[in-house]
């Protein structure tokens, strides 16, 4: 589904109860609140460094154990002149990461004990925060382009991968274009760049 960068699609809304995130940064930002299906991110800057529909990998990791999650950016929203929120959906998730991520947003840890309730949380000391980290897509690679590439260097390059990867070609391929279809939509935009750019090198 397409998005208009400034609006929330309200089918995108997420159906399990958010917790507010204190102190979880990662490349985007501060994460605002968790849930079991998404999160919400407050991201500094004058463009968004994603767009709706854009995939990532995100890992959340408290003392030694780690989650790691498929989310999508769902919808972006401008929240001043050099600030954005991006909300972060979830996808193809087990009803065990459902639960972990539940334990994460309502406790602030990973839990041992699948039945521990608020009360036996608060008793518990949490030494330290859950850390979060994002990996976006090597979009560079994905055109198969140097990350100095020209604006002309980076549509050639698009143009000569559609050809071969294009549904109409290649129907086995589809998720190859969609791939390629969103590093250009990125690259080819100065400003998105330059966002991505930033969070790249981070």
């Amino acid at each position: 589904m397409t998005m208009s960068s400034d609006n929330v699609d309200i089918a995108c809304r997420r159906n399990a109860p958010r917790h507010a995130a204190a102190g979880i940064q990662c490349q985007l930002g501060q994460i605002l609140d968790l849930s079991a299906t998404g999160m919400r991110v407050e991201c500094k800057g004058a463009k968004s460094p994603v767009k709706p529909g854009q995939t990532g990998n995100i890992q959340l990791e408290h003392q030694n154990k780690k989650i790691k999650l498929n989310a999508q950016a769902r919808w972006v929203k401008r929240k001043g002149l050099f600030k954005h929120e991006v909300g972060l959906k979830f996808i193809d998730q087990s009803s065990q990461s459902k639960q972990i991520l539940s334990d994460i947003a309502q406790f602030g840890f990973i839990c041992d004990n699948q039945f521990l309730t608020p009360e036996d949380a608060s008793s518990q000391q949490v030494k330290e925060p859950v850390r979060a980290s994002l990996e976006l897509p090597d979009y560079y690679r994905t055109l198969d382009i140097s990350p100095s590439a020209s604006s002309d260097e980076i549509r050639k390059a698009y143009r000569q991968l559609a050809q071969v990867y294009h549904p109409d070609h290649n129907p086995n391929e589809a998720d190859r274009f969609k791939e390629i279809n969103e590093a250009y939509h990125l690259l080819a935009d100065p400003e998105q760049r330059e966002a991505y750019d930033q969070l790249y090198k981070k």
